[in-house]
């Protein structure tokens, strides 16, 4: 089976590589059980499941767990049992590295071992010990992962497969030297699309992904806004909506957004700084990134962000009190110290539920309410039953019950080693009681669990409640990102620009949240082609072509839609490579620009310029006679400064001193 190969990303953990494997995988064992870190214990190595309850792994991107258990056994699709001996030992020790290394979650950390089980498996059945393992065994194993989960889930299976392997060659655990990925691991495709559709097919124009936010939901959001009253439970989920809906970030972006005001850079564009967070990671120390706003939606998110703080000021000052009372804030409590008894109307004096004193509360079930067979009622009566009190001390029990060390931790680490706390974030609320009531003593931010059961279970009452139009669809809070994303990217923002803007690193990783098909694409330049909105080759090309026949010839020359920054590639790369290299702008006949695209024209304005200066050079060459293919330089600049030229024209710049322009910049 043929097979990809990939470049080390694993360095050894051992101190030193022996020649015997074996020797290898018992240091790298013994090594790893020297490490203790936060939420670990020494005596949790002999036992086959690890309950974790503290430190990164239980404090999971916007979930607030208290513990965490991890199975060191096969997958549940392989019978669930223990891994064995040696097998178990090198798990163990490969999850405490990536703990100690890398940042993480546990739900990662369970899918690595899950991957891991599946190569034991593998060679367990085909009696080969963990220094035997080969490629066929590693592929082998990729093939059931295959066969038993969802592409998604298997890509990310395949990607654990081949850190196992870099694991074994980094610190000689294995004969074999791998340098391994699965041949057949592909990248999902998420990015929806109908392929194979003709042109004049009526659903090419009219698909709609089912990834992006429909139109009665983002209408129902700005009735929200603008009708659910200010002091509502609900009003602070409306303006997290309302921030998702404009600037399409993750959940945990928008949720654990830290406390500020809107600011401004030095060219004055408006900007929030967040911290870039995905589900796959932990806590961790990572810079603050700026989130630029959309220009017409400034005054409206300035008017979202003071709104937020002062929806949050009450739940905020909790948050500040219990950090400094390492507990829950009792300073309600005070007037009350003194007092033996605690009664029902204190109770609700105090703001509490009434009936904590009765039934099945907390205070009753633990045996911590008493009768007051002299107590006399309102009406200066013995009641037929004794009234019930329970004591402050047990009422501060019942208070810190639900409280968690947890919610005092960091939630961020920035750069400048400032840590940020519960309090510092925008969103802050009361906890919620199973009784339905809120917790005024314990504050907590928003989790996804509460936005998702709000989203499911109140936003279509709180619709009918203040909204005149009717909220018929579903929709998830990432679904914003996709939306925002196609948005943009139908708006003509370059690919490198998405990626930038919303916060990934990975080019790749946006075309899977780009939902305009490539044949809508293909039909809106068309029409822009028909009505005369576009320049190069093909729009000169039009002119000389009948009307009746101009249809068959667009859809002939126009075979993709790609940005390519200063205008739009129309080449098919799927029948042919590009024949200019890249080259648009140097007269290509598959090079097209929107007229009245001034979006683009700064962009147009540099590559001028830099092309003005590079044919002065080329020129100076070739008078000296020192450039060998200055003459060739100068053509094709050439080209690429009357294509430029044309294109600055058609975007309305009549006057362009590309000299003048280098001197603003680099000033």
């Amino acid at each position: 089976m043929k097979r990809n190969y990939r470049s080390k990303k694993v360095i050894p953990f051992i101190n030193r590589v022996d020649r015997d494997r074996v020797v290898n995988q018992r240091s790298l064992v013994q090594q790893a059980r020297m490490l203790t870190p936060a939420g670990f214990m020494v005596e949790m190595w002999d036992e086959t499941d690890w309950v974790v309850k503290s430190g990164r792994l239980v404090n999971e991107s916007s979930k607030k767990n208290t513990r965490a258990t991890l199975s060191f056994r096969f997958s549940k699709n392989l019978g669930g049992n223990p891994l064995p001996e040696m097998w178990g030992d090198i798990a163990k020790a490969l999850v405490l590295i990536r703990y100690h290394r890398s940042n993480q979650t546990m739900s990662n950390q369970r899918q690595f071992v899950k991957a891991f089980s599946y190569i034991a498996q593998v060679a367990i059945s085909s009696g080969i010990t963990p220094e035997r393992v080969n490629h066929e065994v590693l592929d082998s194993a990729c093939m059931m992962i295959s066969k038993h989960y969802q592409v998604s889930t298997a890509y990310n299976m395949h990607k654990a497969v081949a850190e196992v392997a870099s694991n074994f060659d980094a610190n000689g655990l294995a004969v074999t030297v791998f340098d391994y990925k699965y041949s057949r691991m592909r990248r999902p495709e998420t990015s929806g699309g109908t392929s194979g559709l003709r042109l004049d097919d009526p659903k090419a124009k009219d698909y709609i992904s089912d990834k992006l936010i429909p139109m009665d939901v983002m209408r129902c959001i700005g009735e929200l806004y603008l009708s659910v009253p200010k002091n509502h439970k609900y009003r602070q989920y409306v303006l997290m909506l309302s921030l998702f809906a404009i600037l399409g970030r993750r959940f945990s972006e928008i949720s654990l957004i830290p406390l500020q005001h809107v600011s401004q850079d030095r060219e004055g564009f408006s900007f929030l700084y967040y911290f870039p967070r995905k589900t796959s990671k932990g806590n961790k120390v990572s810079p603050k990134e700026r989130v630029y706003l959309p220009s017409d939606a400034v005054e409206l998110v300035k008017d979202i962000v003071s709104e937020a703080q002062d929806v949050s000021r009450a739940p905020r000052d909790t948050a500040i009190a219990m950090r400094l009372n390492k507990g829950p804030d009792l300073n309600f409590l005070h007037a009350y110290m003194h007092k033996d008894r605690i009664y029902k109307e204190d109770l609700v004096e105090l703001g509490l539920n009434s009936q904590l004193l009765s039934g099945n509360a907390w205070l009753k079930k633990n045996g911590l309410t008493y009768a007051d067979h002299e107590k006399l009622n309102s009406q200066g009566k013995k009641p037929p039953h004794p009234m019930r009190y329970t004591k402050v001390e047990h009422l501060i029990d019942y208070l810190k019950k639900d409280f968690s060390a947890s919610l005092l931790e960091p939630l961020f680490i920035d750069d400048s080693r400032k840590k940020y706390y519960l309090q510092d974030l925008m969103f802050v609320r009361f906890q919620g009681l199973s009784s339905g009531a809120y917790a005024s003593w314990l504050s907590t931010y928003i989790t996804h669990a509460m936005f998702s059961r709000f989203i499911g279970s109140y936003l279509s009452e709180l619709v009918s409640q203040f909204c005149q139009h009717e909220l018929k669809s579903k929709f998830t809070s990432h679904q914003f990102r996709h939306t925002i994303n196609t948005l943009v990217d139908e708006g003509g923002m370059s690919d490198a620009l998405q990626t930038e803007w919303f916060g990934r690193k990975n080019l790749a990783d946006t075309k899977a949240y780009q939902h305009t098909t490539r044949e809508q694409k293909i039909l809106a330049i068309m029409d822009l082609a028909k009505e005369g909105n576009i320049g190069g080759v093909i729009s000169k090309e039009l002119k000389k072509v009948p009307v009746e026949r101009q249809d068959a010839f667009l859809k002939a020359r126009i075979k993709g839609v790609h940005d390519v920054g200063v205008g739009i590639c129309v080449h098919s790369f799927s029948q042919n490579s590009c024949e200019r290299h890249l080259q648009c702008s140097a007269q290509c006949r598959d090079f097209v620009w929107v007229k009245d695209d001034t979006d683009r024209v700064d962009e147009v304005k540099r590559q001028y310029a830099m092309t003005i200066v590079a044919q002065e050079t080329a020129l100076q060459a070739e008078k000296s006679g020192k450039g060998r293919y200055s003459s060739d330089w100068v053509k094709h600049n050439n080209k690429k400064i009357v294509t430029l030229k044309e294109e600055l024209g058609d975007m309305g710049v009549a006057e362009f001193d590309p000299v003048q322009y280098l001197k603003g910049v680099s000033s």
